[in-house]
């Protein structure tokens, strides 16, 4: 940093007041702390004056700018009243000392360098901090420019050369602004153009307005900024591109570089890069570098992009694949559009058979280049190389730098293009593939002697690290060409088998001790991740929860079960664990308070990686439900979220309800029906209404869709599910709660029931459970959607009955109970759990502060316990009293790999393995 600048510019903040002793040694010491914090916190202590008095804050700046020119003269109040700026300069032009040549920037040694690094990270931050605001006020930045524009025309070398580095670094920092406007009002009216697209009873009136009011004022903005723009360039840098100072004329090059490049829209045209051609003429060596490295990038990108423009070209002639973007509905293509499509292949191969040995040799050394034309010949109609003599010699030419790019690179993006080109070039089909094997052949041969000259010395352990290297390299260029073509006859295996035995024997590993530092490494990983889970730092949270997805399927069971060695790695999820992920789900996935939070600027590039990462982590956490890691019941606090979020997660909420049937059917209705309960317990722990329950009944008819309609296959699953919604409703009151305060819920199981059975309907409204009568259950059977006009569908010949089981002495029988009538139902809760101890886990989200519970009410806590996982699930003994679902078979129950087993039973419950990366990412690319 540049103290000197900064020192001048905080003397012209208190030039009018030459102050005490004591102010001074004040002064003193506040400009020693703000030369080391540097530019950034000097502008902001500007701006706040600024803020308080524009004029006083424009003449402290202007009186910098004369300060850092060299002149000890000073620009008043009086002065900037009533003098124009080419007054006010005259009169500084008279107090400036002449009889020196010297001024800051002309300083030698590396004074000057940390001057002007300074002078322009100062322009630069002026700019930054006030392009959302004052840089629109029709004031500040105007009277500065024309300030400096008045200097740049000065016949004093130091008012020129410093005012023109500062309007061209300040130019630079309008252009960058300029482009960020462009793009926001780019976007603004393309929402605008898809609102107004909309069907007029479907369009937002309010939010066309407001669309049409924010590019209003973007325009408004971006026309001054060309204003100030256009002032600048004609005003300053017309006149001193061509000054007879060199450094000017190269301060000048540099900035028109930068503007090329950043805004090219506006910037790359004839009227700007005819002054890159005029300064081709210039003398000064520096003047011509400087001109040189414009150009040089400027062709370094232009280049670039037109490679890969070449090469869409090429594609597109060739197979008919439009450019990424363009992409329209498949099109059948007639006799007619072969014919073509098959002529312009012929005349692109003509064209480029010559070309593409000189593009290969100029763009060798460029990696990423080189990829992109490895591929033309792909796209070629290969036959042509003989088909004329005059062609052959293009071909040797090709394969020659072919081999010559794979022994210059190792990079693996050429090698692979490399690997797909030899692949083509020594295909059978081809008459001229036995030159292009025998080419390859040659270069595998020099590999092969490269990687041999070196491996003794590997295999004793006296290579040193350039021989490793030369090794290595030879070795991953071998392994890519094998790809392409048979390398036996060389004979690599036995050298590389021995190189790996070599290297295993000299490790000496301990199995048994490995796996237990493993095993304490994972289990030590995990705990940091779970502390890092309710962080404030975005990053460090996402990647914490990331990792503890990836790492407990790693190391759960299913991962484990082929190899018995490494069942002592199994590391399965702690309580408190499952609920800070459970609560994270809450917290940081299914939550819109980000989104809103995005600023204007870069919104939707933004929301698309926002919703990308979310729906990654949420996708992992579902497949820890789906392989076992987690309960099934886990999955409630995903489901319960299906309809709000439907737009961004359906597909993946979806899946995994899909999924979940794999596992188990009754299971994964009983887990949508306890969504359905939590949600319905969290509505009357507020204030709930009649809105509340309308949107949980939306959910409900949502879910209902994912059962299909096939009854006889959902049968089992619906009856289940309304066994418990039924229990849930009519259970009885706690203390101090109203009498069945649950009944309400029959609204919402009444979105399932038109799919049940005739025949379900009548057993399960027979008679409730407990004390209530059979009349209060008859009277809701009545009024909800549970009976329809649909016809009882015979059963198919793959359902085959079972006799219910005898129910032990004390219990009621099948025919007395009141939900039996000769269904089997499941017996206990480790069949919900599918094989695994299911614990108690409350998500609970971390904004809420603690205080809020208080034990002033025992009722709530009561009702606030309806979010646990579990606790909406009746224990064994509830259980064994309900009578008996009976047990039937489904298509599904027989094809799925999940094994149900009642309590007691030695068999052994396996978790399918289910393909989970199946789930499309409507973003683009799986789960």
């Amino acid at each position: 940093m540049a103290s000197e600048a900064l020192d001048s510019f905080e003397e012209s903040d208190d030039f009018q007041d030459s102050g005490s002793d004591y102010e001074a040694t004040i002064k003193a010491s506040k400009r020693k702390k703000r030369a080391v914090l540097g530019p950034k916190a000097v502008v902001d202590e500007w701006l706040d004056s600024y803020k308080r008095g524009r004029e006083v804050g424009l003449l402290v700046l202007i009186n910098f700018i004369v300060q850092s020119c060299g002149c000890k003269g000073v620009v008043n109040r009086e002065m900037l009243d009533s003098m124009e700026n080419a007054e006010i300069i005259s009169t500084l032009t008279k107090e400036f000392n002449e009889d020196s040549v010297n001024y800051p920037l002309s300083t030698p040694g590396p004074q000057l360098k940390r001057f002007k690094a300074g002078l322009c990270e100062f322009a630069q931050v002026v700019v930054r901090s006030c392009r959302n605001s004052l840089i629109y006020d029709e004031y500040l930045f105007p009277s500065l420019l024309a300030m400096l524009t008045g200097l740049s025309d000065s016949q004093v070398r130091a008012f020129r050369h410093t005012s023109t580095l500062l309007a061209m670094k300040l130019m630079t920092g309008l252009v960058e602004v300029a482009v960020i406007v462009s793009v926001q009002l780019q976007t603004t009216q393309r929402r605008h153009d898809m609102e107004n697209s909309k069907k007029p009873h479907d369009r937002a009136s309010d939010r066309l307005e407001e669309l049409q009011a924010t590019i209003t004022e973007l325009r408004e903005k971006r026309e001054e900024l060309s204003s100030m723009m256009n002032a600048t360039f004609r005003g300053v840098f017309v006149h001193r591109y061509r000054d007879r100072l060199p450094e000017i004329r190269v301060a000048c090059i540099e900035e028109l570089g930068k503007w090329l490049k950043t805004d090219p829209e506006d910037f790359l045209n004839d009227g700007c890069l005819k002054y890159l051609g005029w300064t081709l003429h210039d003398k000064v060596e520096n003047t011509l570098d400087e001109l040189k490295n414009t150009l040089q990038s400027l062709l370094d990108e232009e280049e670039g992009a037109l490679i890969e423009l070449m090469m869409c070209a090429i594609r597109q002639a060739a197979q008919g694949t439009p450019p990424v973007g363009r992409t329209q509905g498949k099109k059948m293509l007639s006799m007619k559009d072969k014919k073509i499509q098959e002529q312009d292949k012929r005349r692109i191969t003509t064209h480029f058979i010559p070309l593409m040995p000189q593009l290969l040799t100029k763009y060798s050394a460029d990696a990423g280049k080189v990829s992109l034309l490895l591929k033309a010949p792909l796209y070629f109609n290969l036959d042509m190389y003989n088909s004329a003599q005059w062609l052959e010699k293009h071909l040797d030419l090709l394969l020659s730098q072919v081999c010559g790019i794979v022994e210059k690179h190792t990079e693996a993006t050429v090698l692979e293009a490399c690997t797909h080109l030899v692949c083509a070039l020594c295909s059978d089909t081809y008459t001229f593939s036995s030159r292009a094997h025998l080419a390859f052949s040659q270069l595998v041969d020099g590999l092969t002697e490269c990687f041999s000259a070196y491996s003794s010395d590997l295999l004793q352990g006296t290579a040193d690290e350039n021989d490793l290297y030369s090794a290595s390299t030879a070795l991953k260029r071998i392994a890519a060409l094998s790809c392409a073509k048979d390398l036996t006859g060389w004979k690599l295996f036995d050298p590389c088998v021995e190189l790996l035995k070599s290297r295993l024997e000299s490790r000496e590993l301990d199995k048994e001790a490995e796996l237990k530092r493993l095993k304490k490494d994972v289990r030590s990983f995990c705990r940091v991740c779970q502390t890092c889970l309710p962080l404030n730092q975005t990053e460090i949270r996402d990647q914490a929860f990331e990792l503890l997805c990836d790492l407990l399927l790693l190391y759960s069971k299913s991962s484990v079960r082929s190899d018995p060695a490494l069942q002592a790695l199994v590391h399965l999820p702690s309580d408190t664990l499952r609920s800070e992920m459970a609560a994270f789900l809450l917290d940081f996935i299914f939550t819109e308070s980000e989104d809103a939070d995005l600023d204007v600027e870069g919104e939707e590039e933004m929301k698309i990686t926002l919703l990308q990462r979310k729906r990654n982590q949420l996708a992992g956490y579902c497949k820890l439900v789906l392989y076992g890691v987690l309960d099934l019941t886990a999955a409630t606090d995903v489901f319960k979220h299906y309809n709000k979020f439907f737009k961004d997660f359906g597909d993946i909420i979806k899946e995994t309800m899909s999924k979940s049937k794999l596992i188990s059917h009754v299971q994964s209705a009983k887990t949508v029906c306890l969504s359905l309960q939590q949600l319905f317990s969290e509505m009357l722990t507020e204030n709930h209404s009649r809105q509340d329950l309308c949107e949980i009944r939306d959910l409900g008819k949502r879910l209902a869709m994912s059962f299909g309609i096939d009854l006889h296959r959902v049968r089992k699953p619906l009856v289940a599910l309304h066994m418990d919604g039924i229990r849930f409703a009519f259970r009885d009151p706690q203390e101090g709660e109203e009498q069945l305060p649950h009944v309400t819920f029959l609204e919402i199981l009444s979105e399932f029931s038109f799919k049940l059975l005739q025949q379900d309907r009548a057993q399960l409204g027979f008679c409730p459970p407990g004390s209530v009568s059979s009349t209060v259950r008859d009277s809701w059977l009545e009024s909800s959607s549970i009976h329809s006009n649909l016809h009882t569908p015979a059963l198919t010949s793959t359902v085959q009955r079972q006799p219910a089981k005898p129910l032990a002495s004390g219990k009621p029988t099948a025919t007395e109970c009141d939900m039996g009538n000769g269904f089997t139902e499941l017996e206990s809760e480790d069949e919900f759990s599918s094989g695994s101890q299911m614990r108690k886990v409350k998500p609970v989200k971390r904004r809420l502060p603690s205080s809020s519970l208080t034990g002033a009410s025992l009722d709530q806590q009561d009702l606030n316990s309806h979010l646990t996982l579990l606790s909406l699930i009746e224990d064994n003994s509830a259980e064994r009293e309900e009578a008996e679902i009976e047990d039937y078979e489904s298509d599904s129950d027989r094809d799925s790999a999940y094994t149900l087993v009642h309590p007691g039973d030695t068999q052994v419950v396996e978790n399918p393995i289910i393909d989970f990366r199946a789930i499309p990412d409507k973003r683009g690319g799986n789960m």
